[in-house]
């Protein structure tokens, strides 16, 4: 059995492609934002405002956090009070920014990420194909990740799992620039040997959160993520499959 939040698997389906009112806390962050076209429906944080909630939009407003082992591994941003870093991908003011060090023995891991809602019922996520997302690492960094999305069925507070955690995933290989990556639902898989239960495929309609993770032992960490958003708009022409 491994580590929560840790797991690979083949690169094989991810696509590399160029480059407050509806809050449950009323005192936490403004009023969702009112957009029309579906690409703004569609964005889940852009980093452009700074703070450490995703974009309140659609019913979501989950929380940006970071999270690490208890064996010894290292991570910055702390593990709350997260705040964007300046910079990003396409010329962007911010975007997501994670330092660190995995340890070298033991179920280690080192990552980043959010719920969809701070409730703890699932965000339905099904009128859309899958999620997207830019990302980079600094050469002599560790370039292996797993990106993973938790649903209702991997995630504890969906009151489901017997042993929890395994969320579908796949891991990518990050470059030393930007590069955008995007992965459909049925591309996102548990790790086999461990966890309950282990349906046959992500409940895209009932979504917990999203997370990356690096779990390589003794391997220093320097991520940056940006414009994270689902696909399966009209005019997302490779959002059907994993072609470019």
């Amino acid at each position: 059995m491994r580590s929560p939040r840790v797991v690979f698997a083949s690169l094989m389906s991810l696509t590399a492609m160029p480059m407050a009112a509806c809050s449950l806390d009323q005192f936490r962050g403004p009023p969702q934002v009112t957009v029309t076209t579906c690409e703004e429906k569609a964005l889940i944080e852009d980093g452009e405002d700074g703070d450490d909630q995703i974009l309140l939009r659609e019913g979501r407003n989950g929380y940006l956090y970071t999270f690490a082992d208890k064996a010894g591994s290292t991570v910055l941003p702390a593990e709350t009070g997260f705040r964007m870093a300046e910079g990003g991908a396409e010329g962007s003011t911010h975007s997501i920014h994670l330092t660190g060090h995995v340890a070298s023995k033991g179920e280690v891991y080192v990552g980043v990420g959010f719920d969809l809602k701070e409730s703890s019922d699932g965000y339905d996520a099904s009128q859309y194909k899958g999620l997207s997302f830019s990302a980079k690492v600094k050469a002599g960094t560790e370039p292996h990740v797993r990106f993973m999305v938790g649903d209702v069925n991997t995630d504890p507070k969906g009151k489901i799992c017997t042993a929890c955690n395994n969320d579908f995933g796949i891991t990518f290989k990050a470059t030393n620039e930007w590069v955008r990556y995007q992965v459909t639902y049925p591309e996102l898989k548990q790790e086999a040997g461990w966890g309950a239960p282990h349906p046959p495929a992500i409940d895209p309609a009932r979504l917990m959160s999203v997370q990356w993770q690096v779990s390589v032992p003794n391997s220093d960490l320097d991520l940056w993520l940006d414009d994270i958003a689902f696909i399966g708009c009209p005019s997302d022409k490779s959002a059907g499959g994993s072609g470019k």
